[in-house]
């Protein structure tokens, strides 16, 4: 029998698209970044792989009020099915605790994973994720209990299925308020 699904075609709502129909999880790529002020460094490099052994660094001082976070916008909704995450080589403490939490909307955020309060410098650690929602937004956040503290984050890489739809909308993605009031508000 000869179906649209045997020429790699995907049936969405009825309608036939030229998107393959992609079952193996993929590393995927983000339409955009976002970070919380005060954070220095390529937040863009933060969800590519370091393969090259190269140290990027994604940096924030010690501070007061918000917890930081790197957001990073999926190019479609996607099922994230496993994350990997390399510590910085240097000053590996301040990743400790941190989670890593994704949005369908930019507004509420279910938390994914949490980064163990021990990490060893450079070690690469890989998390599954047992969730089938399909997510616009991902983001590895600064525990609560250590926003007063620096915080450093090398990679991010995401692993998933993605499927048909819009792009996140990094444009969308704002810094919490100070004492957690706005938890990365949306469409204001």
């Amino acid at each position: 029998l000869v179906t649209a699904e045997n020429f790699g075609l995907e049936r969405v709502a009825g309608l036939l698209t030229d998107r393959p129909v992609a079952e193996e999880p993929e590393q995927l790529e983000v339409a955009g970044t976002h970070g919380t002020a005060g954070l220095s460094g390529d937040l863009d490099a933060v969800f590519r792989s370091d393969d090259g052994g190269q140290e990027n660094a994604v940096t924030g001082a010690e501070q007061s009020g918000i917890p930081y976070a790197v957001t990073g916008a999926l190019k479609h909704p996607t099922v994230i099915t496993s994350l990997v995450v390399t510590a910085p080589t240097e000053n590996q403490a301040d990743l400790g605790s941190a989670t890593i939490e994704a949005s369908v909307n930019g507004q509420d955020w279910v938390l994914l994973k949490t980064i163990g309060s021990t990490v060893t410098a450079g070690k690469v650690y890989t998390l599954r994720v047992a969730d089938t929602t399909q997510y616009s937004y991902v983001r590895i956040r600064q525990a609560e209990s250590a926003r007063t503290k620096a915080f450093r984050v090398r990679t991010l890489v995401l692993w998933g299925v993605e499927h048909d739809g819009p792009a996140g909308d990094i444009a969308l993605i704002a810094d919490e308020q100070e004492a957690g009031t706005l938890i990365s508000m949306s469409g204001v």
